[in-house]
């Protein structure tokens, strides 16, 4: 089962419930920087500072053994989702786009200790929006009404210390602004 959603909008939370309904495995994202031999940089911010706190670790062989037997498993997909688009069982994101854009600025706020790296908006943001607009024209394209945070959640308020507190939080509002035509 493949779940496909822009980063912070309820994406692991949402699997995890799937997990807890259908009996199926939640594995994660399936990201290469989940993979313990490579480190598992991802996994390890995941685990320190998403609210969940998940670990998606994964060996390359249980890796790849996913991979080869999806049966059984849940896998989310926030990032480079569109190439899974056609494969997807159920699709979240938020009604309010911009929150998608503090809440993964906040997010990164929190793993980079008030920092955010060097193109952050060029880099990250952008990423996130490209594959935000291709998923909401797929989700038009085919007729499909998607799961929406705000929904979900029972509109869960959504706060962002890190970024009201960030010296260049203009900056990132901005941005946010131009991007979505605000």
């Amino acid at each position: 089962m493949i779940v496909i959603s822009p980063p912070r909008s309820g994406g692991t939370k949402f699997c995890q419930d799937l997990e807890d309904i259908t009996g199926y495995e939640f594995v994660g994202e399936l990201a290469t920087n989940s993979i313990i031999e490579f480190g598992a940089p991802w996994s390890k911010a995941k685990l320190n500072t998403h609210e969940i706190n998940n670990d998606e670790s994964l060996t390359l062989s249980r890796y790849i053994d996913i991979l080869d037997n999806q049966k059984d498993k849940i896998i989310l997909c926030n990032i480079a989702s569109h190439w899974m688009l056609p494969h997807a069982s159920h699709h979240l994101t938020r009604k309010n786009k911009r929150n998608i854009f503090t809440s993964v600025t906040n997010y990164w706020l929190k793993m980079w200790k008030g920092h955010l790296p060097p193109g952050f908006e060029k880099n990250i943001l952008a990423g996130v929006h490209r594959n935000m607009v291709i998923q909401d024209a797929w989700i038009e394209h085919k007729g499909i009404e998607p799961v929406y945070y705000e929904t979900y959640f029972n509109n869960h308020p959504h706060l962002h210390p890190q970024l009201d507190q960030y010296d260049k939080k203009d900056e990132i509002f901005k941005w946010i602004d131009l991007t979505l035509g605000s």
